[in-house]
């Protein structure tokens, strides 16, 4: 029988279908491990270092909390505080002890540095533990002793117990001078003396939590900080004091020299108002200076001089900002850092404090808008989705501001297709793709990456994900162009998915179209 050739058009213009699925009432979240007993008891001195005793014992539950727990990382800087693992070992369930052996203790890189293009000091102790098998249990005590606060004469701390963790028992005691200013507030704690001097030296705060059951992990989970029981101790009042730590130190990095204005003045000539000036700087910026951080002593909070970055053509956050700042002043705009945090967390910290941000970004107030410069394929004017709906600390005066949410309509994906099939069972197609919002940044930052690679692969490769072969073709433009409407155009030939000869069905196919086609073919 002779086949007939056939031929769809499939739109898809962002619908969205949710298959539900159930799951058995008895079916119980396992975690990988427990904690049987921490200890955490820290002490401020009246100079402001600090030491901090830390005891833990876990147990392994299941084959995933071996690797889990076969070898812990102890951060320190060793430039700011020295680290002591004071003992560690393995205890077995018949209750015989294997020590960890003096060269199984190692110092290492941070790897959650160097993994992020920052290089800086931060080390970790790596201990690793011995004959490890479910039932066993692990054990460290270790101290630190702190020289040089983070800021001058400041403390901070922060502790959240997530709801998918075991916790038996666990303490916490803080301890300071009682000349110190420091605050401690906490929720879902149990407080085990009143928060009142011991001695007219000290002022002692202890608080013990238990915790014996775990929660399944969700996806999308919010931070624990927002939610779950958790404690604060800041030596600052308010957020104007957070902020001053900050921008003492930071604002003088920030004044732009001769070479930083005349740069700006080119790149903004012939602009008339602030929007067209901070979006022309803002593009040269996320173009032409890379993400990247190296610092040492205190760089971690204090951004290097706006000149040197501008210099060397790379930056952390706390660079990009500042040069952006330093740019912005040249001509006639002023703006302010902000600090804000890039996890999962929506809530102001219940204690004014530096610790629970890990990112900054600009205002400018003139224009209510904030920009982010290391986030090169985001257009100016919105923000990548991490930093949607935050808080953020205004540096120069601060206030907190929330970023704004992206409306919905504008987070969204576009795809028009047509599929031909062919009498011998291939497919020959085309798509036309619009992508906006989070998919569009995401979208951008795949092909800038894919540029340099053989074309033919990246096509099989995108074909074999879908346990599909063929050949075609990809077009879309520069990614680096945020301003140009982001749209990828393919044209693709798959390899016969179906015998005509006779009753068939078929799979839709996918080819080379973007997005989350094949959820809705």
């Amino acid at each position: 029988m002779k086949s007939s050739i056939k031929s769809w058009v499939i739109k898809l213009m962002g619908g969205l279908v949710c298959w539900i699925w159930g799951f058995p009432a008895w079916a119980q979240y396992q975690p990988s491990f427990a904690t049987l007993r921490m200890v955490e008891q820290i002490q401020v001195h009246k100079d402001w270092s600090q030491t901090r005793r830390s005891e833990y014992e876990y147990k392994v539950l299941t084959q995933q909390g071996i690797e889990v727990l076969g070898e812990l990382n102890l951060p320190f800087n060793p430039k700011h505080e020295s680290l002591n693992i004071i003992e560690a070992y393995t205890q077995q369930p018949d209750g015989s002890k294997d020590r960890v052996a003096p060269d199984r203790i190692r110092i290492q890189d941070d790897d959650d540095d160097t993994g992020n293009g920052i290089y800086g000091e931060n080390k970790v102790k790596l201990i690793i533990f011995p004959k490890l098998k479910v039932g066993s249990k692990v054990h460290y005590i270790a101290e630190w002793k702190r020289h040089t606060p983070d800021f001058p004469r400041q403390f901070a701390y922060s502790l959240a117990f997530s709801p998918t963790r075991i916790v038996e028992w666990a303490q916490i005691q803080i301890s300071h001078d009682a000349s110190l200013p420091i605050q401690v507030w906490s929720t879902g704690l149990t407080t085990v003396d009143p928060p009142a001097p011991r001695s007219k030296h000290q002022v002692t705060h202890t608080f013990e939590h238990r915790q014996p059951q775990a929660a399944s992990p969700e996806d999308s989970m919010v931070s624990p900080y927002d939610f779950a029981p958790r404690l604060y101790a800041s030596s600052q009042a308010n957020w104007a004091d957070v902020a001053r730590a900050y921008q003492t130190r930071a604002r003088p990095q920030a004044q732009p020299d001769e070479v930083i204005t005349q740069l700006a003045k080119s790149i903004t000539q012939g602009a008339a108002t602030d929007a067209e000036k901070a979006k022309l700087i803002y593009g040269w910026i996320t173009r032409n200076i890379r993400y990247l951080g190296i610092f040492s002593a205190s760089g971690g909070y204090v951004p290097v001089p706006a000149r040197q970055v501008l210099k060397e053509r790379y930056g952390d956050c706390k660079g990009h900002a500042t040069l952006f700042e330093a740019m912005l002043r040249s001509v006639g705009v002023e703006s302010s850092q902000a600090l804000i945090n890039t996890r999962a967390a929506f809530k102001v910290p219940d204690l004014p404090t530096y610790n629970r941000f890990n990112h900054v970004i600009n205002y400018i107030p003139s224009l209510g808008v904030f920009a982010d410069t290391t986030s090169r394929f985001v257009r100016f004017g919105t923000l990548p989705s991490e930093l949607e709906g935050k808080p953020t600390l205004l540096t120069a005066s601060g206030d907190i501001r929330w970023t704004p949410i992206m409306a919905p309509s504008e987070d969204q994906t576009q795809t028009k297709t047509e599929l031909s099939l062919q009498s011998d069972g291939r497919v020959k197609g085309t798509s036309r793709t619009l992508q906006k919002g989070f998919y569009e940044q995401y979208s951008r930052g795949l092909m800038y990456r894919r540029a340099n690679k053989d074309k033919a692969k990246v096509v099989n490769d995108i074909l074999s994900q879908h346990h599909e072969s063929g050949r075609g073709s990809l077009s879309h433009p520069d990614p680096n162009e945020v301003d140009v409407p982001w749209v990828i155009q393919a044209e693709f030939e798959i390899e016969p998915v179906v015998v005509l000869d006779g009753l068939s069905a078929m799979r839709v196919p996918v080819g080379l179209t973007p997005g989350r086609f094949q959820t809705f073919a």
